[in-house]
């Protein structure tokens, strides 16, 4: 199964988890990795089996009543009732059901497992997504459509670039898209989504009473339609809109639909144009004095094993490593890696703290045992890499992006006014980003003041400089992570610090 396939299965889910106005407020932050997206895979899995055996004890019950009714409709047939020619063949049978088969039937029908599979359901509440669950996994769709200029048609249908992942979005799941676009004031989005939503909805008849059981009828599509079309000023389509809703529902009863707070960011406007212009190709620079060679001179090693580098930038210093982790090395980290995936958090100048960022969709885990075999072997790796001291650099982050999963422009050295506020703070050198997926679409490393962006390769490494020889932030090095469309974004981090290069970088003018 597609890893599109599986988020769009997920949506069931998370909609009737919203529907029903579960109450739980454990927050296991699904949409922020695609790794623990397969919790959910496993959690649907056991909460279906827990219907089925409920279905097959039905099922049970249901063909021994038909049996029950077929064994006594041809005694019946026999009787004439009218004439009341009952003989002792006929009066025994009767009198005999009726005083005892009817009260074992109750018993039957009593001794029921609504309870038990309530309960198996209910046991699994902590584990159920959250709504700020469907709201990031809302959000990754639409960052996904926005970046990627998807048609919502295409893209309800599981196609995206032009390729069919055979899997699709069902009428109450775009309904879902749209009454969290309009949330948004997104109101053409939102549009196209009831629009696709009220045609799934019509041509799939099969499911209208599982959809009504759910809480979901054309009545909230219209209803929503209404309101998207008068806000935007389409009178014409309004009428024709509230026409069919008044048919629907003369009464004028509807549906409230769940209000859906939208989050705090998505992308900052100024950011977004940038975002999507580098997002889509990648890009490489065509400078003459740039180039391509093998790196030997920072270790004995290489002379053996060179390192396959490639220049990207000279101001910042940017360089692309080829093939230059194994993809032993590379299940290592993952391996430890996945041990303590919890949401990455950013620094919040204001507060002091690391928060929580709607604009950065990850979760990460810290490869902070320095006695680990693998730690020491990249450890050497990126001296070799870099020629820079690791002596006070931070820890290895391992990084798994979520639903679309993205993180917005941002430079990895602190700013200025930050600076200020401390006697001595270790600045960020360098970043060095080592690749451990393929991506299929999306997921690139982009650069939009340097008209650079990278994708994905396993096992390669992208490399930068963030300060210059002067100790200062350079404003250049802004990126941004692009939303991932379809795979698994795995990468590794390692940020170099300043204070530790006295001794492999020239001495600073100023400080």
């Amino acid at each position: 199964m597609s890893r599109t396939h599986k988020i769009f299965s997920l949506f069931s889910l998370f909609i009737c988890f919203i529907i029903q106005g579960c109450r739980n407020s454990t927050n296991n932050n699904y949409a922020m990795s695609v790794y623990d997206l397969k919790n959910l895979i496993v959690l649907e899995e056991y909460l279906l089996g827990v219907l089925d055996r409920f279905r097959q004890e039905l099922q049970y019950k249901v063909i021994t009543i038909e049996n029950y009714l077929e064994m006594t409709k041809k005694r019946n047939n026999s009787l004439e009732i009218n004439k009341f020619a009952f003989n002792f063949e006929e009066s025994v049978p009767i009198v005999r059901r009726l005083y005892f088969d009817y009260s074992r039937l109750v018993a039957f029908l009593d001794n029921n497992s609504w309870d038990v599979c309530i309960k198996a359901i209910y046991d699994q509440e902590p584990k159920l997504p959250t709504k700020k669950d469907l709201i990031e996994t809302t959000n990754g769709l639409y960052i996904m459509q926005s970046v990627y200029s998807m048609k919502i048609s295409k893209m309800a249908k599981g196609i995206f670039q032009g390729v069919d992942y055979n899997s699709s979005l069902n009428a109450f799941e775009c309904f879902t898209m749209a009454m969290f676009l309009e949330e948004l004031d997104e109101l053409i989005y939102a549009k196209q989504w009831l629009e696709v939503s009220l045609d799934f909805y019509m041509k799939d008849t099969v499911n209208r009473d599982l959809y009504a059981e759910l809480g979901f009828s054309s009545i909230m599509i219209y209803e929503l339609y209404a309101s998207v079309l008068h806000r935007l000023g389409n009178g014409r389509d309004n009428l024709t809109v509230n026409d069919t809703l008044r048919s629907l529902n003369p009464e004028g009863f509807g549906i409230e639909k769940d209000q859906i707070q939208e989050p705090d960011m998505i992308l900052e406007k100024e950011n977004w144009e940038a975002y999507t212009t580098f997002c889509s190709t990648e890009n490489r620079p065509s400078k003459s004095n740039l180039y391509c060679f093998y790196k030997r001179n920072t270790s004995h090693f290489l002379y053996l094993a060179p390192l396959k580098l490639e220049i990207l930038s000279l101001n910042p210093y940017m360089v692309f490593y080829h093939d230059v982790i194994s993809d032993n090395d590379i299940f290592l980290i993952k391996v430890e890696g996945q041990k303590n995936l919890t949401r990455a958090r950013t620094f919040n100048l204001k507060s002091n703290n690391r928060e929580e960022d709607s604009g950065r969709t990850t979760k990460v885990g810290w490869l902070d045992n320095n006695s680990l075999a693998i730690v020491q072997k990249m450890n050497k790796l990126v001296e070799d890499m870099t020629n820079l001291d690791l002596s006070s650099s931070a820890v290895y982050e391992v990084l798994n992006y979520g639903i679309g999963g993205f993180y917005g422009a941002h430079v990895d050295y602190y700013y200025d006014d930050f600076q200020k506020n401390d006697e001595f703070l270790d600045d960020r050198k360098a970043t060095i980003v080592f690749y451990l997926s393929d991506v299929t679409q999306g997921g690139a490393t982009a650069f939009p003041a340097l008209n650079i962006s990278v994708f994905p390769k396993k096992r390669s490494a992208l490399m930068w400089y963030n300060l210059d020889n002067k100790g200062n932030g350079i404003p250049n090095s802004i990126h941004t992570a692009c939303s991932t469309a379809v795979g698994s974004k795995w990468v590794m981090i390692k940020w170099l610090t300043q204070a530790a290069q006295m001794f492999r970088k020239p001495c600073l003018k100023e400080v």
